[in-house]
């Protein structure tokens, strides 16, 4: 009798269902079509790794740094353009000048010597060479209107080329290890940035290269920097956070201050890179965890997504924030979606020339009878 009651509520509750789906149309919803997954290509050759990718102003072109040498690929059809094989060590940092004509190279081999190499990365002509530094160039950054190139260096010194291509250069002495990121404001009259091992953000005057500004509440060296408008800017710290903050000029007392306003945990084992929107309002970090966190400019986390299993070492962003581009231990050049996370091209970079010898056939032929002798003469 229970029973029948049972599967008589049953068939009234399906009957139910039915007649209000056949009243108010109401259909399944369609499974959400799966995302096309790109798998990395297959190289029978030992891969680099990418240390740095920058686009260029147009977002056309994007420059890869690897060991000994920079690629230009065209990002549309990911054709190669150009190679530069003058690079001492690893391409260690790259930016392009604000015409895009030039692209400025920062490279050296660890305790000798740092070398940051001007090329032109659409002819492809031979690069002018800048030294001076006594250690590998970690970053480096050109001025608003292009006439200054700014170098940091593992020999914990910031060195300023005011005349390019002179090389005649200024050397900023007051960092304590060492130095691994610069910036300029995208307002050429606040002064520019420099972050390093020694917990510490310094900013610095453009025409009296005096210091006039430090943040030291990191709490790890400071790996990136990058303005997010006139006169605030964020920090990638080793310590896995994000640090909000900023510089201005007290006309009372004649002078610049500095301030922090917020931090916010960004990557598990430490920010390696940054990128920042053409309008200044999308930040892209990545880390040791192989994972990219896209951010609001006034620190709201929007995504994470991982990317690649090996740590990212670099990553740069298009204008419009809708692409993004990174690379890191794994030799691996990753192109995907923002608004997703999807990887859309996975490319990896041709072998070194030289490196990659073709297998040949040995035969072992027996050893020759020896018949004669030598003396051997004292």
């Amino acid at each position: 009798m229970q029973m029948a009651r049972i599967a008589r509520l049953v068939s009234a509750i399906v009957f139910s269902a039915a007649c209000c789906c056949k009243v108010t149309g109401a259909a399944p919803s369609p499974a959400a079509a799966p995302q096309a997954v790109v798998t990395p290509p297959v190289v029978h050759y030992r891969l680099s790794a990418i240390f740095c990718v920058k686009l260029s102003p147009k977002g056309s072109r994007l420059a890869v740094g690897a060991f000994h040498r920079v690629l230009v690929y065209d990002t549309t059809t990911w054709k190669l353009i150009a190679v530069c094989s003058m690079v001492s060590g690893g391409a260690r940092a790259i930016a392009f000048s604000p015409d895009g004509k030039t692209i400025a190279i920062g490279c050296g081999l660890p305790d000798r010597d740092g070398i940051a190499l001007l090329w032109d990365g659409v002819t492809g002509h031979r690069p002018r060479i800048l030294k001076g530094a006594d250690d590998v160039i970690e970053a480096l950054a050109f001025s608003n209107d292009g006439r200054m190139l700014v170098t940091a260096s593992d020999d914990h010194n910031v060195r300023v080329y005011q005349n390019l291509p002179s090389q005649k250069n200024t050397v900023l002495t007051e960092h304590n290890d060492q130095v691994q990121t610069v910036a300029f404001s995208p307002n050429p009259a606040i002064p520019f940035l420099s972050g390093g091992r020694d917990h510490m953000v310094k900013a610095w005057d453009q025409k009296t290269l005096q210091s006039v500004a430090n943040l030291d509440q990191y709490g790890d060296g400071v790996t990136c920097v990058a303005f997010i408008n006139d006169t605030q800017f964020v920090a990638g710290s080793l310590d896995g956070h994000l640090y909000w903050a900023g510089i201005g000029y007290d006309n009372r007392d004649k002078d610049w201050n500095s301030y922090f306003f917020r931090d916010e945990f960004a990557d598990d084992g430490g920010i390696n890179g940054l990128a920042v929107t053409a309008n200044r309002q999308i930040i892209l970090t990545c880390g040791m965890d192989g994972a990219e966190t896209l951010w609001q400019s006034d620190g709201r986390r929007l995504r994470v997504d991982h990317i690649s299993h090996f740590p990212l070492y670099t990553v740069d962003i298009s204008g419009d924030g809708k692409t993004a581009y990174g690379g890191g231990r794994d030799g691996m050049i990753y192109q995907w979606t923002t608004a997703n996370g999807a990887i859309t091209h996975i490319q990896a970079p041709p072998p070194l020339p030289g490196l990659v010898l073709r297998r040949k056939l040995v035969v072992h032929k027996p050893a020759k009878r020896l018949l004669t002798r030598t003396k051997h003469l004292k």
